[in-house]
């Protein structure tokens, strides 16, 4: 994994063991993914994996006796794929999408992946979906009056409660208020 996704020969690879080894933005991530971990709920797959990709580099850029260095990053462009990548995550709203079926379906390592959608769309895989689920849910509020949970579910959000803070966040109020707003 770490010869395709960040161009490492492993073979190369020695990582020590430090005890005082401190890094504020691993603690960061880890207490991120504990957070997330800790909700109990399903549907949070992308950013785990983002974050768990994080991670990974934080520590492998880290390591004191790393021999080989990975490539320094260059300006990549956007993925070629993206129109496919697209149309599954529009499809796949409900669904727990993960980076690497994202990146299978692009054809490229996740790396690769993940900077070329960057560099595409403006934003991290995991913010674009979520952006995605609050456009369709807005949609949903005002076309009918399902119920929140049935919105929540059909939208990918893995309860009411994450449905709720994910939309507050994004919009700046709650999707019941927005629905009497924006519906009347």
């Amino acid at each position: 994994m770490l010869e395709s996704e960040w161009g490492v020969d492993s073979s190369n690879l020695a990582i020590g063991c430090d005890l005082w080894f401190q890094n504020t933005s691993l603690l960061s991530i880890g207490r991120m993914m504990r957070d997330i971990l800790s909700l109990e709920e399903p549907g949070h797959r992308l950013l785990l994996e983002s974050l768990g990709t994080a991670a990974g580099m934080l520590l492998l850029d880290a390591s004191r006796s790393v021999e080989a260095r990975r490539p320094s990053v260059r300006h990549h462009a956007g993925l070629s794929a993206l129109p496919r990548v697209l149309d599954y995550m529009h499809s796949h709203l409900a669904d727990n999408i993960g980076l690497a079926e994202l990146a299978t379906l692009a054809g490229c390592s996740l790396q690769h992946f993940k900077r070329g959608f960057k560099a595409s769309t403006g934003q991290p895989p995991h913010r674009f979906l979520m952006d995605l689920r609050i456009k369709r849910a807005q949609a949903l509020l005002a076309e009918n009056d399902l119920p929140l949970a049935q919105i929540a579910l059909e939208c990918g959000f893995s309860s009411q409660s994450h449905f709720t803070v994910a939309f507050q966040r994004q919009t700046g109020c709650s999707p019941a208020r927005w629905r009497r707003t924006t519906v009347g």
